[in-house]
């Protein structure tokens, strides 16, 4: 007995089969010179005769499914791993069937979107990973992997990186720094090093997430309370010229006792 699960995929297999037929029978016609029939089949028909049975069977077997409920951020990775695998499927499967000239394949991406995060799941899912963003906790290692294949969820947390590294910068800025220039600029380092260490450990060096590090890094260059009030914005690389011009007028001692290596690998590690 076919059971309620098993019968959607067996239905697209069988449109699958019928699509594969359609376009040998296309392809005859094209050989015997009916452009004319060729059009017909590449529009109307194909979306009424598959795209839409073909969409609506993948619809129906998800909705079908029962996930996780992400009550905890353990429960939050298996359902992000089982939507991975899903998504892993269903696109790998639709790129050997389905005709590169039609939108089918992203339709469907959007479709599985719409399916796996609902608006409700979605903003649960964001919430959670922003807490673990804000708290730097090492559990964010463990959702790289199934985070990084989900576009959607990847972007949303991609903005959630760039604002905690602006946040958290302008926290270590007090009024009192625009009195000890050397401080500052000492200071400024020691967040670059500290933040651009956490992401490239946290996301394997991934660089759309060092990209994101940058951004936020850059605002915070640009707004925080002394650049404002001084007026003087200068990039990360020219404050890093300066830091590195003090330790060398203070001679070799001064760069032995500030841990000139590591601050130098932590702020410029690839």
């Amino acid at each position: 007995m076919v059971t309620r699960q098993q019968r959607p995929r067996r239905d697209r297999r069988r449109l699958i089969s019928a699509f594969g037929k359609l376009s040998r029978e296309q392809t005859q016609q094209c050989l015997e010179g009916d452009e004319n029939f060729i059009q017909t089949m590449n529009n109307n028909i194909y979306t009424e005769s598959f795209e839409n049975k073909f969409l609506q069977t993948t619809k129906d077997f998800y909705c079908s499914k029962e996930f996780p409920v992400i009550e905890s951020n353990d429960k939050m990775l298996e359902y992000l791993k089982m939507v991975t695998d899903y998504f892993d499927y269903e696109i790998n499967q639709a790129k050997t069937y389905l005709p590169e000239e039609k939108s089918t394949l992203t339709t469907l991406i959007f479709l599985l979107e719409s399916i796996f995060f609902p608006t409700d799941i979605f903003n649960i899912i964001v919430e959670k990973l922003q807490l673990l963003v804000a708290d730097e906790n090492n559990y964010q290692v463990l959702l790289f992997e199934p985070i990084y294949k989900l576009t959607k969820l990847k972007n949303e947390l991609l903005k959630l990186i760039e604002t905690h590294v602006y946040q958290k910068a302008i926290e270590s800025i007090t009024d009192d720094l625009i009195n000890n220039p050397l401080f500052y600029i000492e200071t400024i380092v020691n967040i670059h090093g500290k933040y651009l260490k956490l992401i490239q450990e946290t996301f394997v060096g991934d660089q759309s997430f060092v990209a994101s590090f940058d951004k936020g890094y850059a605002k915070f260059m640009n707004q925080n309370p002394i650049s404002k009030t001084t007026g003087n914005t200068m990039t990360f690389a020219e404050i890093f010229a300066r830091y590195c011009d003090t330790l060398l007028r203070k001679g070799s001692k001064a760069v032995k006792n500030d841990n000139w290596d590591e601050k130098l690998n932590n702020n410029y590690s690839t």
